[in-house]
């Protein structure tokens, strides 16, 4: 059957609520782990920019900004459908200023 995030519209990451729908990978707990590991690396703060490929949803761009007020987030993604749902997500979260969403491929749309 469909997943029950699909079904229900959203899913928690990191303790916030995502929007998903089907154009979009459901946000996994592992996932998790990787926001813990770039905040762990960023803690010296001098970390300026980011850039997440891949990103989906937008839950792990969307974490890292929250957690990060000093770094511009780039987060990029060949559906552009998936950006809508990012987007949303973004404006969801009050990070649509620091979080810059890109449709391409991995890193041409970064300068």
């Amino acid at each position: 059957g469909e997943p029950t995030a699909y079904i229900i519209g959203h899913r928690e990451f990191y303790g916030l609520d995502f929007y998903v729908e089907p154009s979009v990978f459901i946000p996994r707990p592992e996932s998790e782990l990787l926001v813990e590991k770039a905040l762990k690396l960023a803690q010296n703060g001098t970390v300026s920019s980011i850039a997440e490929i891949g990103t989906g949803c937008g839950a792990i761009a969307i974490s890292l900004a929250l957690n990060l007020p000093q770094a511009k987030i780039y987060a990029t993604d060949i559906s552009a459908s998936a950006l809508k749902v990012a987007l949303f997500n973004c404006q969801k979260h009050g990070v649509v200023n620091r979080v810059c969403l890109l449709q391409g491929l991995i890193f041409n749309n970064i300068k």
